[in-house]
């Protein structure tokens, strides 16, 4: 790199302070979060009572299909392994 030059990241980060930009979706930010909060919480919730499910089944005795058991172990590991 030149003595003059900048990098491509400072005069990116120039432009970025120069003009902020308009968000697209900003009138409905608020809707589309608690929208999401919503889904992400469905989500969670049907993944519990799948892995639940498949588990109190096993303890009593009864036959589930094998991808119940397959879908709790991969929801069980998803919440052990990765970071939240």
């Amino acid at each position: 790199m030149a003595g003059g030059d900048i990098s491509p990241l400072a005069s990116g980060a120039r432009l970025i302070a120069a003009a902020p930009a308009q968000v697209l979706f900003e009138p409905f930010a608020r809707p589309l979060l608690l929208a999401h909060a919503v889904v992400g919480f469905a989500a969670l919730g049907s993944a519990t009572h799948l892995a639940a499910y498949a588990l109190l089944a096993a303890r009593r005795g009864r036959e589930v299909h094998w991808l119940m058991y397959l879908l709790a172990v991969l929801f069980v590991l998803r919440y052990a392994l990765l970071p939240a």
